[in-house]
């Protein structure tokens, strides 16, 4: 046997209040675009394509476009770690002393 609701006096069972669909995550709508366009998926491209090997087209490089740690290599070169070793920038002009 299973329990049948009680009736009110008009003969309806009592009303349950709806829930009603809440627009107010719309305030933080236009901040949360502009995170995932500027700031979430240029970071994401550049993380991910750090690890690539990008050096060349397919066609004149077979290893193009795949996982390497050698960019991270290049980090400790002489060149990168002593700005005053650079190319074309002569030491009298140099901001840098």
């Amino acid at each position: 046997m299973t329990a049948v609701p009680s009736l009110t006096a008009q003969g309806a069972p009592p009303a349950r209040p709806g829930r009603r669909f809440s627009f107010a995550w719309l305030g933080i709508l236009p901040f949360v675009v502009f995170a995932v366009l500027f700031l979430i998926l240029p970071t994401f491209y550049l993380a991910t394509n750090s690890f690539r090997d990008l050096a060349g087209s397919p066609a004149t490089n077979p290893t193009s476009g795949q996982l390497t740690l050698q960019n991270y290599a290049h980090l400790a070169t002489p060149n990168i770690l002593d700005p005053r070793s650079r190319a074309g920038s002569s030491g009298s002009s140099s901001p840098m002393r």
